[in-house]
């Protein structure tokens, strides 16, 4: 499958699908679990198992690499797991996918 297709499609069901609606929940429910600086490795698992459920249209190697991708922006952009839950939370879809999504379709 093409780049641009395989884009278009995790893009569309990014805006369909709201998928990070739940990844936000489950990062949270992670993060005050934690209640450290860094990233713990529940952190990640729970994360990559939320996001690869969520990545219809695409197959397991490619949403995995989409999600690893987007679990590196995470830490690019933040922190700590805190930090990042609480920005994440109160951010819109159209940011959350300019921030974690597009970089990740430019590689």
């Amino acid at each position: 499958m093409k780049r641009g297709a395989q884009a278009s499609r995790f893009l569309l069901f990014l805006s369909m699908k709201y998928w990070c609606i739940p990844a936000l929940v489950t990062l949270t429910l992670t993060a005050c679990s934690g209640q450290g600086s860094n990233f713990s490795e529940e952190f990640k698992k729970v994360y990559m198992k939320s996001c690869q459920a969520q990545a219809m249209g695409m197959s397991s190697a490619e949403a995995k690499k989409l999600c690893e991708c987007s679990l590196n922006q995470i830490f690019l952009n933040w922190n700590s797991e805190e930090e990042a839950t609480n920005a994440l939370n109160g951010m819109h879809m159209n940011e959350v996918q300019r921030r974690l999504v597009i970089p990740c379709l430019k590689q």
